[in-house]
């Protein structure tokens, strides 16, 4: 069973999202549509990096297919995103896939992208217009534990978190082994610089059985200069600083 069937079973008969308990009577969230995974790349289990690459919660108005459980597939609309978009979640992540691995699509085939709340009060405006309310962070993200569980079944060995300080309360928690525990590498107020514009970066490690997990918290994309922001994480990424 691929990854993207397994986690689909995850959201849809174990964790039975949107219709458990939670979602339904708990949850604020306008639109109750869980997005599953955005993409996960063929080569991806193959790769020395196995990159998950976690966004903010996603906006409603790209159109995805409604599965008959409730949840959405987005992979096809994220496949042209990630081709044809100039929006800076998009076009970063294609520069440094492009870095990482000499051509964009061959980044695409070792790369995972998913988010961090699963459903979604954004319906157009900026890219980096999050609504997502602390309710619905409670419920996705601790109460219901989504996307660590969703981690448990990619096994990531790098972290990136596209989502700036408004979840900060909530990474430490993402650890999905028993044996597994959080070790702060940067304090999380930490700021480092990209080009002349400040970007928080916080760095972490998941350790316990087996090598660290590496985990980066940093700024959204959105502001940042291209080129610095693609090589500081991608040098990130390939353990060069």
């Amino acid at each position: 069973m691929d990854f993207f069937t397994r986690i689909a079973a995850l959201y849809e008969d174990e964790l039975r999202i949107p219709s458990n308990n939670v979602c339904r009577l708990r949850c604020d969230a306008r639109t109750k549509r869980p997005l599953l995974p955005w993409h996960i790349g063929d080569r991806y289990a193959d790769d020395r990096h196995r990159l998950v690459i976690i966004g903010k919660p996603h906006r409603e108005d790209e159109p995805t297919i409604s599965r008959p459980a409730g949840t959405q597939d987005g992979r096809a609309t994220a496949d042209r995103l990630f081709r044809t978009k100039s929006w800076p979640f998009w076009r970063y992540t294609r520069e440094l896939l492009r870095r990482l691995h000499g051509s964009a699509e061959e980044g695409w085939s070792r790369v995972a992208l998913t988010t961090l709340v699963k459903c979604s009060n954004a319906t157009g405006g900026a890219e980096a217009n999050d609504r997502t309310t602390p309710t619905m962070k409670a419920c996705c993200i601790g109460d219901l534990g989504v996307v660590r569980q969703e981690l448990a079944i990619l096994e990531p060995r790098t972290i990136v978190l596209y989502t700036g300080r408004a979840y900060d309360a909530w990474v430490r928690g993402l650890c999905w082994r028993r044996d597994q525990a959080w070790r702060d590498v940067t304090a999380m107020s930490h700021i480092t610089t990209c080009g002349a514009v400040p970007l928080p970066w916080w760095e972490g490690e998941m350790i316990g059985k087996g090598p660290p997990v590496r985990v980066l918290r940093l700024g959204h994309p959105q502001g940042k200069p291209l080129q610095a922001y693609v090589t500081r994480l991608g040098r990130w990424i390939s353990g060069e600083v």
